[in-house]
């Protein structure tokens, strides 16, 4: 076979145009093949190796062959850079010799379809904020009002924008001129949407480092200091918050809102690592709790007022003890008693272990409890992500929590990670799996929910790996599901983690967030059921319902719990649409439980499948 040898040194922006032409033919996609099969060496198309791993997966046949049938984007190289709404990377006097990192959109094209698997359609959807060399992540919502969830993307080494769905194909668009957040020397730590202000618009958080980041320099992890070129520490963050006005555009209130004010404790910086929307003081309005990765730094509280229009701090002292290298406050009513009780997970760190805290009464008072191994007053493990469905059937919400090493399964009180077979430690690789977030994904939409999780390993270049995996619910066990993700045999590098139906189909999509690497937008082909897909509508209790419980009982299917609770995985915050797996079920009973989501009672109603907006009476 001839070679196809590019250029060296040129812009390949088109996978497998192994000459370098701006397009992709036939017998360049036969040489991909070749490659794949090991016939011939890597070397005769570099374009053809996305991910640099000198070797040709599926996911790159397929994102080549849909350049073949619908052209390469256009190449940064040749189009000057569009003014958009991005945060552009300008660099301190002490880096003027840098050149600003601007980012075009990539223009987006058809993903290619394969059934029966996820595929991978990041690269030709038009979502782009790389560089990526740190963390990257996405926040998720229907902004709009069209039904189809959009996506906030954010690179810690990059930049950060809102996206519009374009309602086919994976495709999506950026939207210019949304919002002054990605404007100026702003780099995006964590994000999350939520209707703050109760008009049907889901309003946007955003931590940021106001400092800009560069490739040479480095984060501090125990600091959050940013040391850009010059190697001065600086610890320059805060936190924004933007009303949506509707038709994709923002605006600034953290002033208006009462979001600025705050008493910080010793040493304490503004940068949060993550955030959780839940309406605490339960008045119908979403209040915000920010928490980081600091050993000595308790989450910080922000209380909806009663004059209907401001946040107030509630200080820190709302859940006691709660100090840590914390990756995530997960809000769950984990006793049923229509209130919502808080994990704080803390990775391991000896004098600030995990803590389950149980809320008491209508009042923001909470009690810690006891869960072993992981919350207690011993430190046990690294949780890092967590999320609650009913996964056996019987009616009661079973908590499931990600960690170095064993993955956790809590079904009423228990850890019955080995008896569900869900622990999965080792990894393939033999060495402990290191994974942190879970969602929860029907996949066959069969009523027996099962799970996703993202992993990666503690830095790249370490020797540890590990897989992002699915795990089939086999009704009382788990089971790895083979053959269902692209590449799933390639040590993967994801954190960040938020899902969403962005096509509609009655199939959850997924959205990692990478470390060091590309998000993937992973596109569901895997033949399923019929879907009842909820979204609610509060009146008395908060906008989205957020914190409601949902119980769905459908003939020939177990019964189906779910909470409203978008959050529970690091860098990142799904769309506040509930799916329902329905078999053949022509139509399913529905009981919302409004208490927890301050709503006052509990609401039944017969449905057919499909998406349903459920109000509150």
């Amino acid at each position: 076979m001839a070679l196809l040898l590019a250029t060296p040194g040129s812009a390949l922006t088109c996978a497998g145009d192994c000459d370098g032409d701006g397009a992709v033919t036939v017998d360049e996609i036969v040489a991909m093949v070749t490659i794949a099969l090991d016939l011939e060496p890597v070397d005769i198309c570099r374009s053809s190796d996305r991910d640099g791993n000198n070797a040709v997966e599926i996911d790159e046949v397929i994102a080549a062959v849909s350049f073949a049938l619908n052209g390469c984007p256009s190449s940064p190289t040749a189009t000057p850079a569009v003014p958009t709404a991005t945060a552009t990377q300008t660099p301190p006097a002490t880096c003027a010799a840098a050149a600003p990192a601007v980012t075009t959109p990539k223009a987006s094209s058809a993903c290619v379809a394969l059934p029966g698997m996820f595929v991978d359609c990041f690269e030709t959807s038009g979502l782009d904020v790389g560089p990526y060399q740190g963390q990257n992540g996405a926040a998720v919502a229907d902004i709009d009002g069209d039904g189809l969830p959009d996506v906030f993307l954010w690179s810690s080494s990059g930049t950060a924008r809102l996206f519009r769905n374009l309602g086919h194909d994976m495709q999506f668009e950026s939207i210019a001129d949304s919002a002054p957040v990605w404007l100026g020397e702003a780099t995006v730590i964590v994000a999350a949407f939520g209707d703050l202000d109760n008009d049907g618009k889901p309003d946007l958080v955003v931590s940021v480092n106001n400092e800009p980041i560069k490739v040479e320099g480095a984060i501090d992890s125990q600091t959050d200091a940013a040391y850009p070129c010059d190697g001065v520490a600086r610890n320059a963050f805060s936190n924004h918050v933007y009303r949506n006005l509707g038709g994709g555009h923002f605006d600034e209130v953290t002033d208006a809102w009462g979001f600025s004010q705050r008493a910080p404790e010793p040493g304490d910086s503004t940068v949060r690592r993550g955030l959780s929307l839940v309406d605490l003081n339960l008045d119908g309005r979403l209040d915000v709790v920010e928490f980081r990765f600091d050993p000595d730094t308790r989450p910080l509280t922000f209380l909806s007022q009663p004059d209907g229009m401001t946040w107030r701090e509630a200080g820190r002292d709302v859940f006691g003890d709660a100090r840590g290298l914390t990756w995530n406050v997960f809000f769950t009513d984990s006793n049923h008693d229509q209130l919502l009780d808080a994990f704080v997970l803390n990775d391991y760190w000896e004098d600030a272990p995990s803590k389950w805290y149980v809320r008491t009464d209508r009042s923001v008072t909470y009690e810690e409890r006891d869960l072993s191994p992981l919350f207690g007053t011993a430190a046990s493990g690294a949780p890092m992500g967590a999320a609650t469905a009913d996964l056996n059937g019987d009616g009661e919400l079973n908590l499931v929590v990600t960690d170095t090493g064993d993955q956790h399964v809590f079904s009423s009180g228990r850890n019955v990670e080995d008896a569900w077979n869900v622990k999965q430690n080792p990894s393939r690789y033999g060495i402990q799996q290191n994974c942190w977030s879970v969602a929860v994904i029907d996949l066959e939409n069969d009523g027996k929910p099962d799970l996703f999780f993202t992993c990666a390993g503690f830095e790249k270049g370490w020797p540890d790996r590990a897989t992002s995996f699915v795990l089939r619910n086999k009704g009382g066990t788990f089971q790895p599901a083979p053959g269902v993700l692209p590449n799933e045999d390639v040590p993967t590098w994801e954190d960040g983690l938020a899902v969403a139906d962005f096509d509609q189909d009655g199939r959850l999509d997924i959205l990692t967030g990478g470390e060091g690497s590309p998000p993937r937008l992973l596109w569901n082909q895997i033949p399923a059921g019929h879907a009842l897909a909820l979204r609610l509508k509060g009146r008395r209790g908060n906008a989205q319902g957020i914190g409601a419980r949902v119980e769905v009982k459908a003939a020939g299917l177990p019964m189906q719990v779910r909470e409203m609770f978008p959050g529970g995985a690091t860098w990142g915050y799904s769309d506040s649409q509930l799916l329902f797996g329905m078999g053949a079920a022509t139509f399913a009973t529905v009981t919302v439980d409004w208490r927890p989501a301050g709503g006052a009672g509990v609401q039944t109603v017969e449905l057919p499948p499909g998406a349903t907006v459920i109000e509150e009476p």
